[in-house]
């Protein structure tokens, strides 16, 4: 028993010496034939130089499948010109495609070698024609001329179709042709007419100068009777009447009479003959008599008195009128009118008046600060009185001291005031293009414009005030859109000048 333990332990102890102890994926310690197999760093490989057979116990190969062989996640480029190939054991070689087509595909046509082509139908050239190039074969049939074979146009077909085609006839009345030429045998006995319009011809030969007469029952040919020719006119109101060899025929003397004017030019025209033209009025004279009346005389004819009325803001004869109201309000004295003056209301009429023409302007001589979200009135202000109407201009420079969204400005006025202007607001930046937007309504904060913080950025407000209630002030207000401080700085300017009174 010892014996045989002592051999078992041998033959273990000689068997892990032709093995290799390697750890599996579980971290278990597993043995290889070291004989068949090795390990090199991460990859297992087959010793043996024989062939390695799946499915056969007799390959034939390095490698010998009996069936699919799988390439997963097998990668791809557009550069290999080779392709895999088999023979007919299955063995696998490779093959450069351009060969393998070779015998077996087109590969060319007509010169052109591109994996797509087109065909194309054209016209050009003098006879049918291929013409190969980049992709297209284009087939070229063009129409038929003097100097091109192609094809017959449908136009030129009809021409082709209604000629007459060659015919020869030995009938007396037949049309014989060549080509375009047509004879026609004019001696047949087809071609001797015997009716005119369904009226009998007689079949006696005529005589040097005879005509075809009518005797009431056919064309014979007879000797011309001598014409003898009688003819009468006469005319009776716008009738005139015609008798020629004892027939009578009437027509009206004047068809038509129409009489056309241009400017002072008459013109009749009658039965189509225009006339020379005449003035309509020779002489036309407009007077105004003692009475105030106007009296227009035409050639010498004298019209009707007419009595023209003048009222309204124009009075008295019309030779002597005198504008005494302006849209039915009383105009006043105009006399001693100086240079400049204008034309004033003064409550009862129009009269000469001085235009009176106020300007002024201030400017803030320290900052002005609000940390307020309502309209706060800064120093900017000057009076405005009622029915008084200012052109006003107020520029400088703002800024706020956070983050928060910025600051807006107000024009505070009497509340009978309308505004009406533009306010250019500056962005993040004294570099940025200020921004407008509309004045419209007075005790109102406009747009918003927001600074970088800090930032000492430029405004401008342009605007006329008209006031028609009470006196009161015009002044600049500012607020901020949420609590933070907003600044306008010293040196910021407010202008004004009067406009005339409303």
């Amino acid at each position: 028993m010892k014996k045989i333990i002592i051999i078992l332990v041998l033959i273990s102890i000689a068997g892990r010496g032709m093995s290799q102890e390697v750890i599996n994926s579980k971290g278990t310690k597993v043995f290889i034939d070291s004989s068949k197999w090795a390990v090199s760093g991460n990859n297992i490989y087959y010793k043996n130089s024989g062939n390695v057979g799946i499915g056969s116990s007799s390959p034939t190969a390095q490698l010998h499948t009996t069936l699919d062989v799988r390439f997963a996640g097998i990668g791809t480029n557009t550069t290999n010109t080779k392709v895999l190939t088999t023979d007919a054991y299955g063995n696998v070689t490779t093959r450069l495609f351009s060969n393998l087509l070779s015998g077996n595909a087109l590969t060319s046509l007509n010169g052109l070698t591109n994996s797509v082509q087109t065909f194309a139908i054209g016209t050009s050239g003098s006879s049918f024609n291929i013409v190969s190039s980049g992709q297209a074969h284009t087939f070229n049939l063009p129409a038929a001329s003097a100097t091109s074979s192609g094809t017959l146009s449908s136009a030129d077909w009809a021409i082709f179709n209604n000629k007459i085609s060659i015919v020869t006839a030995t009938t007396p009345a037949a049309v014989t042709s060549a080509t375009n030429t047509a004879t026609i045998n004019n001696t047949g006995a087809y071609w001797n007419a015997n009716k005119l319009q369904g009226n009998a011809i007689a079949a006696t030969t005529p005589a040097n100068g005879q005509v075809l007469s009518w005797n009431g029952t056919s064309w014979t040919p007879a000797v011309a009777a001598p014409a003898t020719t009688t003819h009468t006119i006469s005319s009776a109101a716008n009738i005139i009447t015609s008798v020629v060899n004892g027939v009578s025929v009437t027509a009206p003397a004047v068809n038509n009479v129409s009489n056309t004017s241009s400017a002072n030019a008459l013109t009749t025209t009658i039965n189509g003959i225009t006339g020379s033209s005449v003035n309509m009025v020779n002489s036309n004279t407009l007077t105004q008599n003692e009475s105030n009346q106007l009296v227009s005389t035409v050639n010498g004819v004298a019209s009707k008195a007419l009595t023209a009325a003048i009222t309204g803001d124009v009075t008295g004869n019309m030779g002597e009128t005198t504008v005494s109201k302006i849209n039915g309000s009383p105009l006043g004295k105009t006399t001693g009118a100086t240079s400049g003056q204008v034309l004033s209301w003064n409550g009862a009429e129009w009269v000469p008046a001085t235009t009176e023409q106020t300007t002024g302007a201030a400017r803030l001589t320290s900052n002005f600060s609000t940390s307020s979200t309502s309209a706060t009135s800064t120093n900017l202000s000057f009076a405005i009185d009622a029915n008084e109407i200012y052109y006003v201009t107020i520029e400088g420079t703002a800024s706020k001291s956070s983050s928060s969204s910025g600051m807006k400005l107000a024009i505070a006025a009497p509340s009978g005031c309308t505004i009406s202007g533009e306010a250019y607001l500056g962005g993040s930046s004294l570099s940025t293009a200020p921004t407008p937007s509309l004045i419209t309504s007075i005790n109102t904060l406009g747009s918003t414009f927001a600074t970088g913080n800090g930032v000492r950025v430029t405004f401008r407000m342009t605007f006329q005030v008209t006031n028609s209630s009470v006196a009161g002030n015009i002044t600049l207000q500012a607020a901020t859109v949420s609590s933070n401080t907003a600044i306008i700085y010293a040196g910021t300017r407010m202008s004004w000048i009067k406009a005339n009174a409303l």
